[in-house]
């Protein structure tokens, strides 16, 4: 099947770096490198780009809960929630320092949430991890000790969002113990994850 898109031509150059979709495959949002969210609601065949945040942005990773009305999108200019299915997004505005500014903000990588959307957790390159357990609307820092200043790649989350396991670029695999505690694996070395 082709796939087709509204604005073709900016289409074929988009620089993909994420993708997300619903449990049963109909919703589906993509994020691409200095250029927007797009998003498709009949399993991928069609997308639309969604220009209602203004310019381009540096997108790193997507999410969505099972139904797919509950997402969040990461950018290296910040942190955003949709709760329609991905047609309007919010930026998430909590402090100083969440954004990725020339003094030293956050550098965002991954986002992964449970089944219904409500526990998310984050990892940025700068070192430390934040959880929300409200659909993403606010967020903590969970890092702990021994964790705080590895540059995270990549992190998931189980359907409940009880298990939650995280990688660290030439460090260990990481996993949630107690709720908001990370800990080193008790197997598995030290390698290069992405």
């Amino acid at each position: 099947t082709e796939v087709t898109s509204t604005g073709a031509k900016k289409w074929a150059k988009e620089e993909w770096y994420s993708v997300a979709m619903s449990a049963d495959g109909s919703k589906q949002t993509a994020v691409a490198q200095h250029g927007q969210i797009w998003t498709s609601a009949d399993e991928g065949v069609s997308w639309s780009e969604v220009t209602s945040m203004g310019g381009e942005r540096s997108w790193y990773s997507v999410a969505m809960s099972f139904s797919g009305e509950i997402q969040t999108a990461l950018a290296q200019e910040g942190v955003w929630r949709s709760t329609d299915y991905g047609a309007t997004w919010t930026e998430v505005d909590l402090q100083t320092g969440w954004r990725d500014t020339s003094n030293g903000g956050m550098t965002w990588h991954s986002v992964a949430m449970s089944g219904d959307g409500q526990r998310q957790t984050a990892v940025e390159h700068s070192g430390s991890i934040w959880m929300s357990t409200d659909a993403g609307k606010a967020w903590t820092e969970v890092t702990s000790k021994g964790a705080k200043g590895l540059t995270w790649d990549c992190v998931a989350v189980s359907q409940s969002g009880d298990q939650q396991t995280a990688v660290a670029n030439g460090d260990h695999i990481w996993m949630l113990d107690s709720g908001t505690s990370w800990v080193k694996a008790a197997t598995g070395g030290i390698d290069f994850w992405h």
